[in-house]
């Protein structure tokens, strides 16, 4: 009869991605936590202190599920470690742990924060800080109002805070705060939001004037319970998260090539925040023509009437980073629930149930991008 795996076996199942999930191991970990939690705080440890190291491995995954056990664990002293790693610059969070920052991250920052939001705030005012980083961490405190360590009114006082401390530039930063004021009831700023709006801070498609003028109408008990049945919940169980991903569906490929859509890789080429339409493009017979009525407050909205058809402002909104699914970076209520997971199944038949707006954006960003784009690419 086999004995238990040392404990340096468990970790050598969990460091690379072989094209299998390690349920053995993830699970042989989560019954001997005392003897694992150092290891897994030692592979953050040696992460946050060279974070490019370990983004140029594209089949690196011990940080992944170092991550997601110690968020199981309730681990408070990786917290400190998950910012120093999160705070890197640009596309390295990326590289390190993939979709995973626009999935999962919030929930796991939230799990090992034990309601302390030093770190999270932290995250969101660092102008360098990845701005989908700085969106998670927005989305983290939203998880801890869903679970209780946070009131809505604490976390409501702070984001109206940030329309003060944020700079005052696009990025997709402003956009979530725009949506997680949505989401708990947005009626203390409207004013602020309504004013980002006009100074183009927002970006109408990832969430709509009108979510935010419904929001606003919503009672407290209402906004718990909406945010309750979305996905902002703490780590609770390791294996359901993270079983289903397509990169443990081994499939045959070369070796040293990239699975094709996990949360550990890009699929599809990388877009700017805010991409402009070539001002000379002409649509084809049939093809619509993006319009975005009713998503700006009206007095943006008539600051933009004249400066061209094509978004309002020439703007296609902010496409965000390729792989990121839609109901990732498009953070409007009514967007998330019309969207389909595909992470796993990497299908594009769930264009079909897209947010209308949601095409347009793909028809804008295809138009002025100089490589073809798929909406399975961006689904990602």
């Amino acid at each position: 009869m086999t004995g238990p795996l040392e404990i340096p076996d468990l970790l050598r199942q969990m460091e690379r991605n072989d094209g299998h999930f390690a349920r053995a191991a993830v699970t042989e970990a989560l019954a001997r936590r005392e003897e694992i939690v150092p290891e897994l705080l030692g592979i953050l440890e040696a992460v946050a202190d060279d974070p490019q190291r370990y983004a140029k491995d594209p089949d690196y995954m011990a940080l992944t599920y170092a991550m997601f056990l110690l968020a199981r664990f309730r681990e408070t002293r990786a917290y400190p470690l998950l910012v120093r790693i999160f705070s890197a610059p640009g596309e390295t969070p990326f590289d390190l742990v993939g979709d995973t920052v626009t999935e999962n991250l919030c929930n796991i920052l939230a799990s090992v924060s034990g309601g302390d939001v030093r770190g999270m705030t932290a995250l969101i005012e660092n102008e360098q800080a990845n701005e989908y980083v700085r969106s998670a961490a927005m989305k983290g405190l939203l998880t801890l109002v869903v679970a209780g360590q946070r009131t809505r009114d604490e976390v409501m006082e702070y984001f109206a805070s940030l329309f003060g401390k944020l700079e005052r530039t696009p990025n997709h930063a402003w956009s979530a705060l725009a949506s997680c004021c949505t989401r708990l009831g947005p009626g203390e700023v409207l004013e602020q939001i309504q004013r980002a709006y006009e100074d183009e801070l927002i970006e109408p498609f990832m969430i709509q004037w009108s979510d935010v003028e419904e929001a606003a109408g919503l009672s407290s008990e209402e906004v718990i319970e909406r945010l309750r049945r979305q996905r902002f919940h703490l780590i609770t169980d390791v294996v359901k998260e993270m079983e289903w991903w397509a990169c443990f569906k081994k499939q045959p490929r070369p070796k040293g090539s990239r699975a094709p859509s996990s949360p550990r890789f890009r699929v599809g080429p990388r877009l700017p925040s805010r991409l402009p339409i070539r001002p000379g493009h002409r649509y084809r017979s049939g093809e619509p023509s993006p319009k975005w009525a009713g998503t700006t407050p009206a007095p943006a909205a008539a600051a933009r009437s004249t400066r061209g058809a094509a978004g309002g402002d020439g703007q296609a909104g902010g496409g965000g980073p390729a792989f990121a699914r839609v109901h990732s970076i498009t953070s409007s209520p009514s967007a998330r629930a019309a969207s389909a997971r595909s992470r796993a199944s990497g299908s594009s038949s769930t264009a079909r149930d897209f947010p209308r707006r949601w095409h347009l954006a793909v028809t804008a960003l295809a138009a002025s991008h100089s490589r073809p784009l798929s909406v399975s690419a961006l689904n990602r």
